[in-house]
Parts: structure tokens; sequence; C-alpha cells
């Protein structure tokens, strides 16, 4: 390669980081004036760092309160995998609001959330105060200050407009999170229309299993009775992902951690446990039924993975299953209605 063909090479990937870089400069403050519900991510301004020992001092002062940066999504803020905290800050005016405020972070899967909200000085020449929470699924239930699914925290009254609040988030998987202001009335409307949600969620999937495990006792075929542990495990996964179980059953957080993946490979066992009874595979496509079998195996692995806390292999494990199930379900009732049974018809 040619002198002038590499520069012009370096200049060109020079020029895609320019674009695609997060822009270091400071988002607007969030204006509260009557609203019952904002957005925040707009006025959110990210720190990712490798340094797990960042204190909220060395974040507030150089060289790290100038690698803050804008979000470049709004208004959920998908973080990625971190190695390391990412610190977040925002500034709110107050100018014809609905005392008191509350910030939430949709998000039930967040270990860690360290929580330091400005609040005004006892003088006009003090320095401005921080009060602190200490929050995350990895913590006791009874450090979440609200008592729901996801992480609801009081705001402090006259917050000083010119003075950052810092969050720190800490994941040792994925994070993505949008974050709200809520009013008192907006936050109760928020829970009750949660509440209303997901009683019909779990309303219906109730009603399915209680339906199925009907059929099974008229008709005795084993498919309905995988099909009834089946739906069990999903509202089992869907309590843990969205983190009813946690506030519900106010277990330890080791067990709260584990309970998702748990599910999600219950979820994949059963699934394919139903599929291979309700299509016969064993019986007319001895290979498909392999690869079911296969996959089942592997569903069993991510509970033993999670079992032993392996949160990182069984994350991956668990998101390789997700990918490949599908695909695996459809090809399997393709070939089972080419061999001529009835029922793939239904199943597809």
């Amino acid at each position: 390669m040619s002198l002038a063909a590499l520069l012009l090479l370096v200049a060109g990937m020079a020029a895609v980081q320019a674009v695609t870089a997060p822009v270091a400069a400071a988002a607007p403050p969030l204006v509260l004036e009557g609203k019952d519900c904002y957005l925040l991510a707009p006025s959110v301004e990210i720190l990712s760092s490798h340094a797990r020992d960042l204190t909220l001092d060395q974040v507030r002062n150089p060289p790290w309160s100038t690698r803050f940066h804008t979000a470049l999504e709004t208004p959920t803020l998908r973080l990625g995998i971190n190695h390391g905290p990412v610190w977040l800050r925002f500034r709110l005016k107050e100018i014809s609001g609905k005392p008191p405020y509350f910030l939430e972070l949709d998000s039930s899967q967040i270990q860690y959330v360290d929580a330091y909200l400005a609040q005004a000085g006892t003088s006009a020449q003090s320095q401005p105060s921080f009060r602190e929470y200490f929050t995350g699924n990895a913590r006791p239930v009874d450090s979440r200050p609200v008592d729901f699914r996801t992480f609801v925290l009081p705001l402090p009254p006259d917050m000083p407009p010119q003075e950052y609040s810092y969050i720190r988030l800490f994941n040792s998987g994925a994070l993505v999170v949008r974050p709200y202001i809520w009013s008192q009335a907006g936050l109760e409307d928020r829970l009750s229309h949660d509440s209303y949600f997901f009683g019909i969620i779990f309303g219906v999937l109730l009603a399915m299993m209680l339906t199925n495990l009907f059929f099974y006792t008229t008709l005795r075929d084993r498919a309905y009775l995988y099909y009834v542990a089946y739906i069990l495990s999903v509202i089992f996964f869907e309590m843990s992902l969205y983190g009813q179980w946690d506030v519900w059953f106010k277990l330890a957080p080791a067990i709260n951690q584990r309970a998702a993946w748990v599910a999600s490979g219950m979820m994949a066992a059963l699934a394919t446990m139903f599929t291979r009874s309700f299509l016969h595979t064993r019986l007319l496509a001895p290979k498909a039924d392999n690869a079911l079998m296969v996959f089942a195996g592997l569903g069993i692995l991510e509970i033993g993975l999670a079992l032993v806390g392996s949160l990182d292999m069984v994350s991956i494990t668990a998101h390789v299953l997700g990918l490949l199930g599908p695909v695996l379900a459809i090809g399997v009732g393709v070939v089972a209605l080419r061999k001529g049974q009835s029922s793939a018809r239904y199943f597809l």
C-alpha cells in the first residue's frame, strides 16, 4: 500500500470516528413547568469508564467532569455492556411545578444504582449537599425507597438548577434504561396503570394454563401437560424479568438475580418437550427430535449456570437459545408437516 493510500485510509477512519463520537456538550436542564411526566434522557449527560472506584468528588471535577457527553439515543438510554460503571448527570429547573417529584429508572434489571441528588445548601454561600440512595437488584429490596418493580427515587425539594445530580449505574449485562421525572399525581397514575397492565398479562397466561390443564385432564395427552408447565415458566420469567418477583417475594439478592435466567432455561427446555410431544417427532422425524433434545439440554445447562452464579456465561447461553429457538421450532414444524403430521398445521 502506498503512503498516499495509507494516509487516505487513516483520514477516512478518523472522519468516521468523528461522526460517530459522542457529543461532548452540556445538556440543557430539564424545566419542570406543571406536567405530571417528563422524559429525562434529553437532559442527561453520560460518562463511561473502566475505573470502578471513581468517587462523586472525582466525577464532579476535572478531568472526569469534562468527559461527560450528551446521550446519543433518547428517550431510552442504551448504554450497552460495560466493564465499569456508567455515570449519569442531569440538572432540573422548577418554574411552576407540582412537588414532590420522583425520578424513575424504568428498568428492573440494574444491579447497582447509586444516586446523589443535589439539594439546596443551608445558606446562599454554602456548598450544595446531596441526598443519597443506594439500591439495585443486587441489594436488598428494602433499599428501594418506593416499593415498586423499577427504581423510583424521591427528589429533594428546591433542587439547585445550576448543580448537577449524579447517578452511578453498574450491571454485568447490558444497561438499558428510560429515565422519567414524575409528579406525585403522575407517579400514582403510573403505578396504577402498571398494576392493571400486568394484571391483564398474568390473567391471560393463567387462563391459558387452566384451559390446557382442563384439556389434559380430559384427553390425557401429555403435550397439554408440557404446555401447562411451559406457561408456568413463562409466568415465572415475566415476573423475574419485570421485577415483580423481587418486590413480591423479597428474597435474597443472589436468588433474585438468578431467577430470570433459571426461568429462561426452564422455558427453553419445556417448550422443547411440548414440541416433541405435540409433533410426535420421536417417531416421525428422529433427526429433528435429536436436535430438539440438544436444545433442551442447552436449556438445562442454562439453569445450571444460573444456579452456580455464572451470570456472564448464562447470559450468552440465553441469548443464543433465544435466537435459535424460533428457527428450530419453525424448521421442526415444517418437517413434521411434510411427514403428514396434522397437528403441525396448528403448531405453525
